[in-house]
């Protein structure tokens, strides 16, 4: 993985009582501050916002006060799709795709796909 491709961008994650900061979206690895998250094996792409307005736009619009928005380097990915573990990449969604069908906590335009995440 290069690593000098690492671009800035914001996560905004679940901070659950155990600690853990989980994804907005259960079918993703749990992240580690300070630490390079990977998508699961067998699984597409990351999400990350690449505006902190986009950020702040839905951790107010989530629905959930336990959301939190974290700064973070990403390694933008190669893939142009998302898909879960178990699913075949072809049956993913695009970024477009995932804002356009969350459009009351997703800005358009303001997605990107990510081979890792370090959040701090």
């Amino acid at each position: 993985m290069n690593y000098k491709k690492a671009k800035l961008g914001y996560k905004v994650v679940r901070f659950q009582e155990s600690g853990s900061l989980r994804p907005y979206c259960q079918h993703m690895p749990i992240y580690r501050v300070n630490n390079w998250t990977f998508p699961e094996e067998g699984a597409g792409p990351l999400t990350v916002l690449t505006t902190r307005r986009a950020a702040c736009y839905l951790t107010k619009r989530g629905g959930t006060p336990s959301l939190k928005l974290f700064c973070c380097l990403y390694i933008p990915s190669e893939h142009d799709r998302v898909w879960h573990k178990g699913d075949a990449e072809k049956d993913g969604r695009t970024a477009a795709d995932l804002e356009a069908s969350n459009l009351g906590i997703l800005l358009p335009g303001c997605t990107a796909l990510a081979d890792a995440v370090l959040l701090f």
